[in-house]
């Protein structure tokens, strides 16, 4: 008898265990159907890392020392890196420190006015005549691109001569010209180390760089070369970034650029919904990376920087960013994995955008653009220019203008976009 309920007992327990297990698996595969896969994608330098770490700052999901470790030597590599490329930018587009826009004041004594004279209206006469708009080769490093249709600066050739002028009469010794010196001489090892202690000399080249209009008239060159975006955010501010006492902002962590060569993903919840967002590196490189990740994945947010019409990619420095982005998005609408996964258009750095049309036509970029060189009118062009490549018609392709820095505007943009993705995953358990 003692055997038979021993036996009885151990059916009972069995059922049980196995009861249980079953009941376990079951939740687990309904918080799987409520957890919403979010993909961000995009091609590099678009704003991927930036929207993700909005969301951990929007959903409350703190950076834990080691990430503002990185982030403090970040900032202080981008800082350094930027004066660098700029310095090197100078003797690449021949510019001489201290250059003024002839329309610009000259106050007496500056270094241009110092320098062996050249006759300012014939000048730009025959450079605005000649230049105004051209094929122009760009120098980038060691690799010599064409850039069709460039509309060059009426000033470039004007600067390039008052450069060589200065260089040949040796006037380039001035205060900016021994600071971009410095700052190419400067070992950046430093960046590196415990504590990141930065040589205060270095720091005051930087401010003085900086400060030097001809520095100024070569930034607003920089689609001729490679800068990030934060680079005057980062200039502006040597001194607190330098400081021993330095702990990055939430502003600083959003501005800090740090090439993404390694899958990140978070989760949170939001409106009844675990999200789990992964954002994946964009550079050519890093792509191959991706295609595990499409599997079950509920929609793409993908990122589009607008303000790069008139940029060249970070690998070639020939081909245009937009037209690397669309190319891009074509692969990606035409995978068949993803022929019935929505697609959420990011068209991002809106206000860079807005800033940079006021100076540069799309169309010396886009010929067949035809419309008014405003944001509105472009916006729309771009965003139809990406929703051409859609040939799936049941797919659902949503655009927002964002401006991934900004806390307030990306907020209530992502909220919208998850209470959309909330409502279909709802409509999927049958439960709306």
């Amino acid at each position: 008898m003692g055997s038979c309920n021993s036996s009885l007992e151990d059916d009972a327990a069995a059922k049980a265990a196995s009861k249980s297990i079953d009941a376990h698996l079951k939740q687990e595969e309904n918080e799987i159907k409520r957890t919403a896969k979010l993909l961000l994608l995009g091609a590099g330098e678009t704003g991927k890392s930036t929207v993700l770490k909005q969301m951990r700052l929007i959903y409350n999901i703190p950076f834990n020392e080691i990430e503002l470790s990185m982030y403090r030597t970040g900032m202080v590599l981008n800082l350094v890196t930027c004066a660098k490329t700029l310095a090197q930018s100078m003797e690449k587009l021949q510019i001489p420190y201290g250059f003024h826009k002839p329309e610009e004041s000259v106050d007496e004594g500056d270094e241009v006015s110092a320098s062996p004279g050249l006759s300012h209206d014939a000048t730009l006469k025959r450079v605005s005549k000649s230049f105004a708009k051209q094929e122009v080769v760009e120098v980038v490093g060691s690799v010599t691109a064409k850039v069709p249709s460039r509309p060059q600066d009426p000033y470039a050739q004007y600067a390039r001569e008052l450069y060589l002028a200065q260089k040949e009469g040796n006037h380039q010794s001035c205060c900016s010209f021994n600071a971009a010196k410095y700052i190419q001489e400067c070992d950046i090892s430093f960046c590196f180390g415990g504590g990141n202690t930065v040589p205060e000399e270095l720091v005051n080249a930087i401010k003085i760089f900086w400060e030097d209009s001809g520095v100024q008239y070569c930034f607003s060159r920089s689609s001729e070369y490679q800068l990030m975006d934060s680079c005057a955010y980062v200039m502006s501010d040597p001194v607190r970034i330098c400081s021993a006492e330095y702990k990055p902002t939430e502003e600083d962590i959003l501005r800090v650029r740090i090439m993404t060569v390694k899958i990140n993903e978070v989760k949170f919840s939001a409106q009844g919904t675990t999200f789990q967002v992964v954002d994946v590196g964009g550079q050519r490189s890093e792509r191959k990376k991706w295609i595990p990740y499409f599997e079950d994945a509920r929609a793409i947010i993908y990122m589009v920087a607008l303000n790069s019409y008139d940029q060249t990619c970070f690998e070639d420095s020939a081909t245009n960013r937009i037209t690397e982005s669309l190319t891009l998005f074509s692969t990606i609408t035409h995978h068949p994995i993803l022929k019935d996964t929505s697609i959420i258009l990011f068209l991002n750095k809106i206000d860079l955008f807005k800033v940079k049309l006021l100076e540069v036509p799309v169309a010396a970029y886009f010929p067949d653009y035809t419309a008014a060189n405003d944001v509105e009118s472009a916006s729309k062009y771009f965003d139809g220019r990406f929703r051409h490549e859609n040939t799936h018609s049941n797919r659902a392709i949503f655009t927002h203008l964002t401006w991934a820095t900004d806390k307030e505007q990306i907020s209530n943009i992502i909220g919208s976009v998850l209470v959309s993705l909330t409502k279909a995953v709802l409509e999927d358990l049958g439960m709306m």
